[in-house]
């Protein structure tokens, strides 16, 4: 039939709504589903033709995702929860994490669960979009607070009579928070989950990049290597002057280390049978 003969059209879309007489209409469906579409003409001769063929509406998705962990320079990961209320698979997802930190086009992905590092604290709005194999679309936009991360810090205590025993002292924070782990290594092998722990180092006169790894209430982390190093322990050498049996005998004790100590308090035993021990106490 040539379709300059055809005196008119009538569509049924096969969803119950009004007919269409357009040569080329458009219609919406409100509902996902299989649809009969009938068209009828109608040629000059008043000659009738009609045909049917089904037409696939696909759902839209619904977009949908969690997120774990926002903190500055942590990983944040994002977990897809998307679906379709007709079972349709969702074959693509577009991430858009909004960072205006990041290189232009580094802030977005096409995983289904991507992790993302903001590395600054802010309201970041993600827009993640999915779509179906079908071609339909649905997005979701979700803003997400990025939180400073923890700061990890520590002192320490230690003098050259401990043996190589440090005391260290937790001075991590969180930010609106609370430091909740702690992670020390001080030395391959030998570890703490203390917030103040003690260690006893096997080498005096050394000094260790001890690490220390806090997280928070968030599971966020942060990690600190600081150098600590180990006095020498005290070391003591004894001067005396060469004498005669029954002639005086002086003797001079010296600080070998640490170099640049000095005594204060002396017992001397002079092995001498006859004679007590001596003991001086330097106050000056």
């Amino acid at each position: 039939m040539d379709l300059t003969t055809i005196a008119s059209f009538e569509w049924n879309f096969g969803d119950g709504t009004p007919v269409s007489n357009s040569p080329t209409p458009t219609h919406t469906y409100n509902v996902a589903g299989i649809f009969d579409v009938t068209l009828t003409v109608v040629d000059i001769d008043g000659c009738t033709s009609a045909i049917t063929q089904q037409v696939t509406i696909g759902a839209l998705p619904v977009a949908a995702f969690t997120f774990l962990s926002a903190c500055s320079d942590n990983a944040t990961s994002f977990t897809d929860l998307s679906y379709t209320t007709t079972g349709e698979e969702i074959v693509s997802w577009s991430w858009i994490f909004n960072d205006p930190n990041a290189a232009p086009g580094t802030d977005t992905s096409t995983m289904q669960h991507p992790v993302y590092h903001y590395t600054a604290q802010g309201l970041y709005n993600v827009t993640l979009t999915v779509t179906t194999e079908n071609g339909c679309a649905g997005f979701i936009t979700i803003p997400v607070q990025v939180f400073p991360a923890p700061e990890a810090a520590f002192t320490y205590v230690t003098n050259a009579c401990a043996n190589g025993a440090v005391s260290f002292q937790d001075a991590s924070t969180s930010y609106q928070g609370a430091v909740t782990g702690w992670e020390w290594e001080f030395e391959p092998g030998y570890t703490s989950n203390l917030q103040n722990p003690n260690h006893i180092f096997y080498h005096s006169d050394s000094c260790y990049n001890v690490r220390l790894v806090v997280t928070d209430l968030r599971g966020c982390i942060d990690t600190l290597i600081q150098e600590v190093c180990i006095p020498a322990g005290l070391e003591v050498a004894i001067q005396h002057s060469i004498t005669c049996l029954g002639d005086t005998t002086l003797f001079n004790a010296l600080v070998v280390s640490p170099v640049g100590d000095s005594l204060v308090a002396y017992e001397w035993n002079f092995d001498d049978p006859g004679f007590r021990h001596a003991q001086y106490l330097y106050t000056g």
